[in-house]
C-alpha cells in the first residue's frame, strides 16, 4: 500500500466497553434558566416599547396578557403545523411570561378590588376592658401608593 493512501486512511474508534472506561467524559452543557425579567424578555418575545413595559396599571397588563396568549398560541400552531419557523425556547419563554403576567395582573385586580372597597366607619367603639392603663396602639391604614406622614418633634407641645 502507498504510505500517503495509509495516511488518508483512519480505523474507526474503538467502542468497545474496555476502550471506553478510560475516556473522559464531556459533561453536558445545560443552560441555567434565569428568573422572569420583564424588562429584558418582553420586548424580544411581543415587541413592546420600554415605556410601555414599564407601565404596571391594570389596562396595561390585561393588554400584555392578551398579547402573551395570541403569541402563545400562534407558536402553539407552528409547532402542530410543524413549521420551520417554531421554537421550543420561545414557546418556553411565552409560557412562562404569561404565567408570570397573569399573576401580576391579579394581584393588580385584587389591589385595584382593596382600593374600591368603601372607607371604614368612623363609628369608634371603645374596646373590651384592658389590663391597666395602657394605651392601646393605633392602627394606621393607608391606601395602596402613598406613603405614611413622617412623625414631627414639636417642642411647644408636653
Amino acid at each position: 500500500m502507498n504510505a500517503s493512501l495509509q495516511e488518508k486512511t483512519h480505523k474507526p474508534p474503538d467502542t468497545s466497553p474496555i476502550a471506553r472506561r478510560g475516556a473522559p467524559r464531556k459533561a453536558a452543557r445545560y443552560t441555567t434558566r434565569t428568573a422572569y425579567n420583564r424588562k429584558e424578555q418582553l420586548p424580544r418575545l411581543i415587541g413592546l416599547w420600554p415605556h410601555e413595559v414599564e407601565d404596571y396599571s391594570e389596562a396595561a397588563s390585561e393588554r400584555i396578557v392578551a398579547l402573551l396568549q395570541k403569541a402563545l398560541r400562534s407558536e402553539r400552531q407552528r409547532g402542530i403545523g410543524g413549521h420551520w419557523t417554531y421554537d421550543v425556547n420561545r414557546h418556553l419563554a411565552l409560557k412562562e411570561a404569561l404565567s408570570e403576567e397573569t399573576e401580576r395582573l391579579r394581584i393588580v385586580k385584587g389591589l385595584a378590588a382593596v382600593r374600591a372597597l368603601p372607607p371604614a366607619s368612623t363609628k369608634r367603639t371603645e374596646p373590651a376592658a384592658t389590663s391597666g392603663n395602657r394605651p392601646r396602639a393605633k392602627i394606621l391604614h393607608l391606601p395602596f401608593g402613598e406613603a405614611a406622614p413622617t412623625p414631627t418633634r414639636n417642642s411647644d407641645a408636653k
